[in-house]
């Protein structure tokens, strides 16, 4: 597995990188692309929706750390309905608040 991270640096946007993204997607039909994007409805995530109608495209959005490392280490293979759908569970159970009440927890609870 490759991954590839990128930052829109000034001047650029989410829709001129989607083109250079499409270009790899294209020329590399056999590889499978997995794009995490940070907010749904967001400049990134809104560009990125275009690249879906490719079958070698999944795209996640509402990143986390949770998702992050499960998409890399625990599904580093062709994703189907069900590796998709415990990615999205760990990437929710990744999110907790803590509040004085879980300061009393044992450390074995974590």
């Amino acid at each position: 597995m490759r991954i590839l991270t990128c930052n829109l640096l000034p001047g650029e946007t989410a829709d001129t990188f989607a083109k250079v993204l499409l270009k790899k997607i294209v020329d590399e039909q056999e590889t499978e692309f997995v794009i995490l994007t940070d907010l749904y409805g967001a400049s990134v995530c809104t560009a990125m929706s275009g690249l879906i109608s490719y079958p070698n495209v999944k795209l996640f959005t509402g990143m986390n750390l949770s998702m992050v490392l499960a998409v890399c280490m625990e599904h580093a293979d062709d994703l189907n309905m069900e590796s998709i759908r415990e990615i999205m569970q760990d990437a929710k159970e990744g999110i907790r608040y803590i509040d004085e009440n879980c300061l009393n927890l044992n450390h074995e609870d974590f």
